[in-house]
């Protein structure tokens, strides 16, 4: 499906992006039910989490090199290796900062219609804007990070 990529604002291909970076959903499934549910229709068995169109490839690998450093160095070894300090580097904050910016994208893209009467609307956009900024071009947030 092609479209705007919504991080780097250009028309490409875009993927089904996770909002729940995938290797979270594989550990719930491996240590849990191999099902997952969803909130809107509870009895249905959803096989995998919550996917959109929501980025291309190029920002999905930016993405992805930072969820795989953050499930080798902080994810696995704390869960499973009881592993509680931790040598971390601008990459957790990149990880952190873009799930944080996927959870923030879903709500301004599929309840925009929702927030665009509340007063907090407009800052939304303005995290938005700042995030994004950040995510493609390393520029350190200042008012919302």
């Amino acid at each position: 499906m092609k479209d705007i990529c919504k991080l780097l604002n250009k028309k490409e291909e875009l993927c089904e992006s996770h909002i729940w970076p995938k290797f979270t959903i594989d550990y719930i499934k491996k240590t849990g039910s191999q099902y997952l549910r969803n909130l809107n229709n509870p009895n249905k068995r959803e096989q995998d989490g919550l996917k959109v169109y929501l980025l291309c490839e190029e920002a999905e690998q930016l993405f992805s090199k930072k969820e795989k450093w953050f499930a080798e160095k902080i994810f696995i070894p704390y869960l499973n290796k009881n592993v509680t300090n931790f040598e971390y580097d601008s990459n957790l904050f990149y990880f952190g900062m873009s799930f944080l910016w996927r959870s923030l994208i879903m709500h301004l893209e599929y309840k925009s219609s929702e927030l665009q009467n509340e007063w907090y609307y407009p800052t939304l956009k303005l995290v938005n804007e700042e995030w994004k900024n950040y995510l493609t071009n390393q520029v350190t947030p200042k008012k919302f990070g």
